[in-house]
């Protein structure tokens, strides 16, 4: 991107959002912590493919259910308003060594990263939007017997939960996923449900996506079974 650039590495933990939630319910007016974004390549997103679609069954086996993202907030900080948020899907990261431009990134940004201009303040509902958004994609040369691959994310209307209790962990969008492998070309419209961090569960055991297992407790989550890793239940914000 050319300026200067300060990554915010600001992992907030359980006990710091339990703090929030106190202070909370005692009434206490705190100022804005602005726009916090838990910098991480361990969040996990669930995706759902929008109603009213025609995919074919191939097509069906090539589009993600769900997977880790990196997620990282960059601030100029002699700019003000200056902030973006990157989002690197796994589906890119894991095939960027067989990407040529991997190491010949355009105008310093590697083309497998998302980057979208980032508000500084929540708005009433305690979201964080977002805009202007920069494609990613992969362009993977073929590897044994894995044809070439051709894959893009255009992500929009994401937006990132900030409150005390829960500081820039949920994150909700839409993504328009294209996928071309060999002849077949499949391209859908999804929706983002992602939550940090990534936890792996069990979808027998009621308790694999509970507070034990580093789940903020007042989010409504569910072990999905498709993927078997915990997943805001609803809609981002999803809480109980």
């Amino acid at each position: 991107m050319g300026t200067k650039k300060v990554m915010i590495k600001n992992i907030v933990s359980t006990v710091t959002a339990l703090a929030g939630m106190s202070l909370l319910l005692t009434g206490c007016d705190q100022p804005s912590a602005g726009c916090v974004v838990q910098d991480s390549t361990s969040w996990y997103a669930r995706y759902d493919v929008k109603e009213g679609q025609n995919i074919s069954e191939a097509c069906a086996a090539l589009i993600p259910l769900g997977e880790p993202v990196g997620v990282f907030k960059y601030v100029n900080p002699d700019v003000e308003n200056s902030a973006v948020l990157a989002l690197r899907p796994n589906a890119l990261a894991s095939r960027s060594r067989l990407d040529p431009t991997v190491n010949v990134p355009a105008e310093g940004v590697y083309p497998q990263t998302a980057i979208g201009s980032l508000v500084a303040e929540p708005d009433g509902d305690d979201l964080c939007g977002t805009s202007n958004w920069s494609a990613a994609s992969v362009n993977a040369s073929a590897s044994g017997t894995t044809p070439a691959t051709q894959i893009s994310y255009t992500y929009s209307n994401v937006r990132v939960v900030a409150r005390p209790d829960a500081p820039g962990t949920q994150m909700g969008g839409d993504i328009t996923f294209t996928r071309t492998q060999g002849e077949l070309t499949c391209t859908a419209q999804l929706t983002m449900r992602a939550i940090w961090p990534a936890i792996p569960c069990d979808p027998t055991d009621a308790n694999s996506c509970g507070p034990e297992h580093n789940i903020n407790p007042i989010f409504d989550v569910v072990c999905d079974p498709d993927v078997n890793f915990c997943v805001p239940r609803k809609e981002v914000p999803s809480f109980k």
